[in-house]
């Protein structure tokens, strides 16, 4: 009997079209509940972060999944069923706002501090497309020199790439408010905008917020209309991960689909764009519920794994929390970032219900707020500018950690605009690699620290060219400033000078430097056979010069060698020049 009715539920409940299905929030209680919410996730289910105990879960269902969920045995209890959530908090003046308040909230934070805080029409300024029902999308900049692009880390926090998360839009607009009506007064909230360019960007979802608003409080994704189904869940539609294992559906009713392709929605496409052209240094994306702060990748795999695992802990702890996991999936905004760009990249789930009252959200934005302040404090492990040795202008580089193996395509590369570039790694010695194409690679050692980051400018040498030359002078021997030897430069003649000093011979010659660096290229100049580099003499007269061909070879730029000349009588002692370290230019 039971059986029957569930096939005659599931029956009706499939044959209802798929945009006119309404969504309602369920709980399932059984054993092992952690084991069956790992499993409903894996298999396209919209399982609610942060409800998961060890005997109960909750869930968002459509017709088909709630179909599926009584074929496979369960009687899940109806919490609520979908409705328009302005029905459900009413005609309350000071509640959540729906979304031309919150892009009104957000213009009148510009008007009110032109100084520090501009809105910005990202759509426009990127020239991507609006999104399925013709939106733009919008974000405020926070910053000492609103109106210039500085030369300063940029910080990204969003909210509400998931539609019915309408807590995060409300911690997201107590951020800006904080960080402009403080400004100036708040010795420490000064000094965060002084130093930084802050981007925050309350809606990411503005289509599937205004139906949250409007129609069913369940909504997660967009508002995308495909022939089987409407919308892709937004978290799980970035390039990074999209075909792992654990990505997202590929059944567009799947209330976690991840899209036709990657990147394929409006709203993932403006971001890619947008952060491509900000090379943000730190992210902070806020989802709801579960008070957790979450790193790294799913099923994928990171070399910076404890790392990021400690920082991840620590931004959990400034925010009140103290929890920390890994992503439900993979093709999320954060690890896209982190995978990218080799930022600081996290999702914080805030607070502990689902849409609770605004006074709780309101409360909640305010206990996250240090959690957000820490991060902008965050020092850069490693920072500073890549440029072309030769001309000084900007240079695109890449960039990766020796003794850390990526395996999943990720990258880091300088900004080709400005040169800046970003690293974060863990404190201690560590040694970067600087390459590009028509370019010399260049190694840096950086001792990295958590609290003070390590500038690090690079010029990186092209190809066929050398640095000019230099000489450093180590007045060593017994008659300094009687030897010069010009600097040595591939192609060019070196010319040595010896004032003979009433020495009747000089002797001049040239070695390998211990200590300084391998000068293996440098020694065919004569004999690769030993650490002589040349030889000259016995030259004689008060003033004794010769000089010698460096042979037009590119694999000898930056060798390091040193000079010296010998001062000889017939038949008495001899005696040393100061010698002289030679650095191999062009």
């Amino acid at each position: 009997m039971k059986q029957a009715f569930l096939v005659g539920l599931g029956s009706l409940l499939a044959a209802v079209p798929l945009a006119a299905q309404t969504l309602r929030r369920v709980r399932v209680d059984t054993p092992g509940a952690r084991e069956l919410a790992a499993y409903l996730e894996q298999t396209g289910f919209d399982v609610l972060e942060g409800s998961v105990r060890e005997t109960s879960l909750e869930l968002v269902v459509s017709e088909p999944s709630m179909s599926k969920l009584l074929a496979m045995g369960y009687m899940p209890e109806v919490l609520e069923v979908g409705r328009p959530f302005q029905e459900i908090q009413g005609d309350v003046p000071s509640g959540y706002m729906n979304l031309a308040a919150i892009y009104a909230d957000m213009q009148a934070s510009a008007a009110s501090f032109p100084a520090i805080c501009k809105f910005v029409d990202l759509t426009g300024t990127y020239g991507t497309p609006p999104t399925w029902e013709g939106r733009r999308l919008f974000a405020l900049k926070i910053s000492d020199n609103v109106n210039a692009d500085e030369d300063e880390p940029a910080t990204l926090v969003v909210s509400d790439h998931h539609a019915r998360e309408i807590t995060t839009p409300v911690a997201a607009l107590y951020a800006i408010d904080q960080l402009t009506t403080n400004y100036g007064s708040d010795p420490t909230i000064t000094q965060l905008v002084d130093a930084s360019e802050i981007w925050i960007a309350p809606v990411w979802n503005p289509d599937g917020y205004e139906y949250v608003f409007n129609v069913d409080n369940l909504w997660r994704k967009n508002r995308h209309v495909f022939p089987g189904g409407v919308g892709v869940d937004q978290n799980r539609n970035y390039p990074f991960g999209w075909s792992a294992p654990c990505a997202g559906s590929s059944s567009v009713s799947s209330d976690d689909y991840k899209g036709p392709s990657p990147g394929s929605e409006a709203e993932t496409m403006t971001m890619m764009a947008w952060s491509q052209a900000e090379r943000f240094a730190k992210v902070i994306d806020y989802h709801s519920f579960g008070r957790e702060v979450l790193y790294e990748y799913a099923c994928l795999s990171h070399p910076l794994l404890s790392f990021f695992a400690a920082e991840a802990l620590v931004l959990s702890q400034m925010s009140g929390y103290g929890a920390t996991r890994a992503p439900s999936a993979e093709g999320e905004h954060y690890e896209w970032q982190l995978a990218t760009f080799g930022n600081h990249a996290f999702l914080i789930e805030i607070d502990t219900a689902f849409q609770p009252s605004f006074a709780q959200a309101q409360t909640e934005a305010a206990r996250i707020f240090p959690g957000l302040t820490w991060m902008l404090a965050r020092a850069l492990s490693v920072t500073g500018r890549v440029t072309d040795y030769q001309t000084g202008l900007s240079l695109q580089a890449n960039i990766t950690y020796k003794g850390f193996t990526f395996q999943n395509g990720e990258t880091n590369t300088s900004d080709p605009d400005t040169g800046r570039y970003h690293a974060f790694l863990p404190n201690g010695q560590q040694t970067l690699t600087f390459s590009a194409p028509g370019y010399r690679t260049q190694n840096i050692a950086a001792f990295v620290s958590s609290t003070t980051p390590h500038v690090a400018d690079v010029a990186l040498l092209p190809n066929g060219f050398c640095p000019t030359a230099a000489v450093f002078t180590r007045n060593r021997g017994a008659n300094p400033n009687v030897y010069t030897a010009t600097a040595p430069r591939v192609g060019q003649l070196m010319t040595l000078t010896v004032n003979t000093q009433g020495y009747q011979f000089a002797t001049i010659f040239g070695v390998a430097s211990p200590g300084l660096r391998t000068v293996g290229a440098f020694w065919g100049l004569i004999d690769l056979n030993s650490t002589t580099l040349f030889k000259f003499g016995p030259l004689s007269g008060p003033v004794a010069q010769t000089s010698v061909l460096i042979p037009p070879s590119t694999s000898l730029c930056g060798m390091y060698a040193y000079s010296q000349a010998r001062l000889d009588n017939t038949s008495g002692p001899f005696g040393l020049t100061n010698a002289q370290d030679l650095l191999v230019g062009n």
